[in-house]
């Protein structure tokens, strides 16, 4: 199956700097492979809440520290989360 596309408002899972994985919103698409999020940090992250993210590559692998990924439910499905 092939990736869904990247659109405004679709939920996918950003990989922190630390390794973790958090959910987030994409805000701008800027091609198949790179989008900006919102990234809705947890209470055991420093900072704030929210925290933007531009031009973050995709790594559907989900392990490289600074990328974002589709979750397994939007791989298996081939359907939005919203």
């Amino acid at each position: 199956m092939s990736n869904p596309t990247p659109s405004v408002m679709r939920m996918v899972l950003f990989v922190n700097a630390q390794g973790n994985i958090r959910p987030a919103i994409i805000h701008q698409v800027h091609s198949d492979t790179c989008v900006s999020l919102s990234v809705f940090q947890s209470a055991n992250d420093l900072g704030d809440a929210v925290v933007r993210q531009t031009s973050v590559d995709h790594d559907q692998e989900g392990k490289k520290p600074g990328t974002w990924h589709w979750n397994e439910h939007q791989m298996s499905t081939g359907k939005p989360s919203h």
